[in-house]
């Protein structure tokens, strides 16, 4: 059975920890690292005796994610890594499942992620894998995000592509994007086999800013990736324009759809006939439309509009 590493980044979550932790305990694994990103509320005391061996280690700045998984990639030992952050926690099977698949050879594996709010079920496949395609799943990167514990990794893998990049609030997306450009083999596993909580504090609550950096990660990817990406790109770079626009962002949404366009456009083909009409022209007045359109039609007029 092949050797594997947990890795979790920690920053004063304190009990929610425990409870990851404890859904790791007697799984299939080798070691448990933790790394404390200069917690005020140190990880210890949240750290009971676990069947698995677990150690810590800490920076005495405040680093990021980035840094810390980095340093958690230069700790392990084992053969593959899994990155975890410690809000978020697994089933019972997780570990059977992924050993299942790693042991075929796999470099790259993803489960699907359920998502809860306040212990209530919101999404049960958040991801949507079934729509990865593993001989080519560089498009689904681009246009998905892929969550950092729905990933196991062979760590050579991770090692030749870098580790991870320096990116504010798109380090995760950047990252898999890249690993899975290098071409590993790529498997998927169905079952939501990890659980993650939707929470107000979460870094990923602040729209502007999440999509503001996945624009400049895109602009970057457009110039390291293959040509035959750049239509993925453009779809990604016209829905962060859309996000921008609801945002209230407006300069920036014009700087995602110009880029969209820059990169031959985006299809829209999940998008009424009327969007995607004005869309060619402005894709600014297309979500001015759309606004009015969703505040002002009655649901029954929108889909006989939709079914055109």
């Amino acid at each position: 059975m092949p050797s594997l590493s947990v890795l979790i980044t920690y920053h004063n979550e304190e009990g929610l920890l425990t409870r990851c932790l404890e859904s790791f305990d007697h799984q299939p694994i080798d070691e448990i690292i933790i790394f404390d990103d200069a917690s005020t509320k140190r990880p210890e005391p949240y750290i009971r005796k676990l069947s698995i061996p677990t150690r810590v280690v800490r920076s005495r700045e405040n680093v990021g994610p980035a840094h810390g998984r980095n340093r958690l990639l230069r700790e392990a030992s084992s053969e593959y890594v899994h990155f975890h952050d410690s809000d978020d926690w697994v089933t019972p099977q997780w570990g059977e499942r992924v050993q299942e698949v790693i042991q075929t050879g796999a470099d790259a594996v993803f489960t699907e992620v359920s998502s809860f709010r306040n212990g209530q079920p919101v999404v049960e496949l958040v991801q949507e894998l079934r729509f990865m395609d593993t001989r080519d799943p560089v498009p689904y990167a681009i246009t998905h995000f892929l969550l950092v514990p729905s990933g196991t990794y062979r760590k050579t893998v991770v090692e030749r592509m870098g580790g991870y990049s320096d990116h504010w609030q798109s380090e995760d997306y950047y990252f898999h994007v890249k690993l899975l450009s290098t071409r590993p083999r790529v498997a998927v596993i169905l079952e939501p086999l990890v659980g993650i909580d939707l929470r107000t504090t979460s870094r990923s609550t602040q729209t502007v800013e999440v999509w503001s950096c996945t624009l400049d990660v895109l602009r970057q990817l457009s110039e390291e990736l293959e040509p035959r990406h750049q239509s993925a790109l453009a779809e990604m770079a016209h829905h962060a324009g859309t996000v921008l626009f609801a945002a209230h962002s407006s300069d920036k949404a014009r700087e995602a759809f110009s880029f969209s366009q820059a990169l031959g456009g985006a299809k829209l083909v999940t998008r009424n006939w009327l969007y995607r009409g004005i869309a060619k022209v402005s894709p600014m007045m297309a979500e001015r439309v759309g606004a009015f359109y969703r505040v002002c039609l009655p649901p029954a007029l929108r889909e006989r509009v939709k079914g055109k």
